[in-house]
């Protein structure tokens, strides 16, 4: 009789440890899906940063370019027709980045606006 109560108890030991393991794999695959949606998370911050530099690098590129092409046009005794040439291709190549903010922000129609003033 002892013999059948040791392999009982070896049984329910088992079967213990068993449930403990299915247990602890439970908790571990819910937290690598959590894991896994905060990466996901991330990178898609990490893409919308780096559109969003990307396109604060170009705005800068353009306001600069803006600024020199106003220079070039109003250089004294007369206008630097070379350097205002190079600067209005850049500027409209850099302008193109920005026709989806044409419509929502009014401070890019006026830039937009303004540069091609100053190439007429």
């Amino acid at each position: 009789a002892s013999d059948v109560q040791r392999a009982k108890t070896a049984i329910q030991s088992l079967h213990d440890r068993v449930t403990l393991v299915q247990s602890k794999a439970l908790q571990s695959e819910r937290a690598v899906l959590e894991i896994t949606r905060d990466m996901k998370r991330l990178d898609y911050a990490k893409r919308h940063l780096q559109r969003t530099i990307t396109a604060l690098k170009r705005l800068h590129m353009l306001l600069h370019a803006a600024e020199q092409l106003r220079l070039s046009a109003v250089a004294e005794p007369y206008p630097d027709y070379r350097s205002a040439a190079n600067l209005v291709d850049a500027t409209r190549l850099l302008l193109g980045h920005f026709d989806g903010y044409m419509g929502s922000i009014p401070k890019m129609r006026l830039l937009r606006d303004a540069v091609g003033n100053i190439g007429e």
